[in-house]
């Protein structure tokens, strides 16, 4: 990428920061010989009266004129309706499209998670997109993976845009929890109700932890723990994960999935 922001740390307000487990020095030192990424610690607001403040805000790079759209304020009224670790997510992301030095109509950018991963194929789609790609929304299925790294399911994410590349509009918005939309006059909108997307396959989303790791992830903000035990589960070869993942597949498995 031409530009990478990463946030290190937890968006509840109650919890520790930063990383206590050396995640943080780590970042550190990937991005202090990378002139073109850079760390930075989430926002972290537990007064709503604030939230909605810093909601209705935005980020910088919004038209100024923005500020008299009515759609700002009631989806302001809406995010803090929210838990403030949804608020404090959606703020985050905000804040690094502020921070952005590379943020320009008709580039394009994502967000994802340090556990998600994309098929091999994706990476030439990824490369090719530019201001005149036709699509605005680049999409893919999600393989979800709980147990161990033979079997997956794709029914727990539906949301075939989730972590995927958008189209940067003068328009683009990140709201709570951090769903991207289009900011309209009186509403805001999604992508594909107004734009061409593309289908490029599936990503990889690897939830695996061991057990007390796995549950405290879902004891911070209002996350909801998942029921494994509801989704059908398929099968897949080792030889069907991304490069990266077959690479280390040996020791991720004697390390998740005992």
């Amino acid at each position: 990428p031409i530009e990478a922001i990463i946030c290190d740390g937890c968006f509840d307000p109650t919890r520790k920061l930063p990383s206590t487990d050396g995640t943080r020095e780590i970042i550190s030192d990937f991005v202090s010989t990378r002139p073109n990424m850079t760390m930075i610690s989430p926002v972290l607001i537990k007064n709503k009266a604030k939230a909605f403040q810093e909601l209705v805000k935005g980020h910088s790079k919004l038209p100024s004129f923005h500020y008299l759209y009515p759609s700002r304020y009631l989806s302001a009224l809406r995010g803090v309706r929210k838990s403030t670790y949804r608020i404090n997510q959606a703020l985050t992301f905000s804040k690094m499209i502020s921070l952005s030095q590379r943020w320009k109509p008709d580039r394009w950018f994502m967000n994802y998670d340090c556990d998600q991963f994309y098929e091999d194929s994706m990476f030439p789609v990824f490369h090719s997109l530019n201001e005149k790609t036709p699509e605005s929304q680049i999409v893919a299925g999600e393989r979800t993976f709980f147990k161990d790294l033979d079997h997956f399911t794709e029914d727990y994410e539906k949301r075939d845009f989730n972590n995927l590349p958008h189209k940067i509009h003068s328009n683009t918005i990140i709201v709570p929890t951090r769903d991207i939309y289009l900011e309209g006059f009186y509403t805001r909108k999604k992508y594909s109700a107004k734009y061409k997307k593309k289908n490029i396959g599936k990503y990889f989303h690897y939830k695996i932890r061991n057990k007390s790791r796995f549950e405290a992830g879902y004891m911070v903000g209002d996350r909801k723990k998942p029921n494994t035990e509801a989704y059908s589960i398929s099968k897949l070869s080792p030889k069907d994960h991304p490069a990266i993942i077959k690479k280390y597949y040996q020791q991720l498995r004697n390390r998740f999935c005992e």
